[in-house]
């Protein structure tokens, strides 16, 4: 499923829907997911503890940084309206249209 996602884009559901309308390379990838069923079965003794681990609990990205969730909230607006403006005007600039 991992190999699908980041190779092929194909989740489980759309690998089957790909094959069932006759996509070479979504049979692929659905015959692969079996292989890797079978792979996790056979090593999942190996993985085993990590699976049961305890998580380390909620990851935040602002207390990761070290700064307030407020401040954070208030960086990525910013971030996110300067990449909307700046897209906007590389837009503008590659894309012509004339009437």
């Amino acid at each position: 499923m991992g190999m699908g996602f980041i190779v092929g884009g194909f989740c489980p559901g759309t690998s089957m829907c790909g094959a069932a309308i006759g996509k070479i390379d979504a049979m692929v990838f659905f015959g692969s997911l079996f292989i890797g069923i079978f792979i996790f079965g056979e090593t999942y003794s190996l993985f085993e503890k990590v699976l049961y681990s305890s998580p380390l609990g909620p990851m935040k990205v602002f207390d990761t940084l070290g700064m307030s969730q407020g401040f954070f909230a208030l960086l990525l607006i910013v971030v996110a309206l300067l990449a909307f403006f700046i897209t906007a005007k590389i837009e503008k600039n590659v894309t012509k249209v004339e009437y």
